[in-house]
């Protein structure tokens, strides 16, 4: 298990933590994307097939391990699956880890949550800041306000006095490549696989912000 949690609250126990959670499909594509090493020929990284083998094989992998933990009754520890058998200081950006670090509820529940209080760590969905950065439209200006506001208040951050965040265009995060569109038949397999530990993770108490603030939360934690 990782001890990035237990060294923060060693150094810094009142610190107050900001987490932010996106679709974790979408979070897989895109760390797929910046440090997937593709398949080779016939199937090279801009072919989404290869994205679909690399994940269907991950998705393979942690089910032998969940299998393998659940063998061993109230021995096994099915969570630690998510951590992997790597750690250091760039064990998140291996590409083994495309799957497996979209599973959020381990690592808040096994790691932050038990040397941190629910109060101090404040959780927001990338998604309720806006799906149209590029547009900077008044909507994306008044959900992105209203996100930093509650930022503000969790983080005991002093409010800017009522001024209104917004967003130039260069401020805006552009790759020079777009990724084609991912498979149908991924996005269900992946979906499929995350909607336990999605639902796991809004029943916890650190997403009331995400879950109870807004009309509509994200998709992915309501599937």
């Amino acid at each position: 298990v990782d001890v990035t949690a237990s060294n923060v609250a060693l150094l810094i126990p009142t610190a107050r933590l900001l987490v932010v959670v996106r679709d974790p499909t979408d979070r897989a594509y895109s760390h797929y994307w910046h440090f997937g090493e593709g398949c080779g020929v016939p199937l090279p990284k801009l072919d989404p097939a290869c994205f679909h083998k690399t994940v269907a094989a991950q998705i393979r992998d942690l089910r032998r391990c969940e299998a393998a933990a659940r063998s061993k009754g109230i021995l096994g520890d099915v969570d630690s699956c998510a951590w992997g058998t790597r750690s250091g200081p760039n064990a998140w950006k291996l590409s083994s880890r495309v799957v497996s670090l979209g599973l959020y509820a381990p690592f808040l529940e096994r790691s932050w949550l038990r040397h941190f209080s629910t109060e101090s760590i404040c959780v927001v969905a990338l998604e309720q800041f806006g799906n149209d950065l590029d547009g900077l439209s008044a909507g994306t200006s008044q959900r992105l306000t209203r996100e930093m506001a509650f930022v503000e208040r969790c983080l005991g951050i002093i409010p800017k006095g009522g001024a209104a965040y917004s967003i130039s265009p260069g401020d805006t995060n552009r790759r020079g490549t777009l990724a084609p569109k991912m498979l149908d038949v991924t996005r269900f397999l992946l979906d499929s696989f995350y909607a336990p530990y999605n639902a796991r993770l809004r029943s916890m108490a650190v997403m009331s912000h995400v879950i109870h603030t807004h009309t509509t939360p994200p998709r992915w934690l309501l599937v």
